[in-house]
């Protein structure tokens, strides 16, 4: 993914487990089972292209796995106002169909 340097806001609905990371580094690490649930993180992009990678694993029932991204207002101030580190200049989003699921949890 190409994204504006700044900050972004990654959400993950997931049921069972599920691991998130950007550029190898781990974002999400919910490598557990359990019923589908929320996680949100916050992470600051730099320029250039990034590279995510999704690992879900289902154990039985419901299977489920979302996950969105969008700008973050995890720096704004009291007021709302940005903080002094970059953040993206043009709202971005980025949704997108995923590698198929790990059958094994590792």
């Amino acid at each position: 993914m190409e994204l504006p340097a700044g900050w972004y806001s990654l959400h993950t609905v997931s049921d069972d487990g599920i691991r998130l990371s950007v550029d190898g580094r781990m974002v999400i690490d919910d490598w557990s089972w359990h019923p589908s649930k929320e996680i949100k993180a916050d992470l600051n992009l730099g320029v250039g292209k990034q590279v995510a990678r999704i690992e879900q694993f289902e154990i039985d029932g419901d299977a489920e796995l979302r996950f969105s991204l969008g700008p973050s207002d995890a720096l704004a101030g009291p007021s709302g106002a940005a903080a002094a580190a970059p953040a993206p200049t043009e709202p971005s989003t980025a949704a997108g169909r995923l590698a198929p699921r790990s059958m094994c949890p590792r």
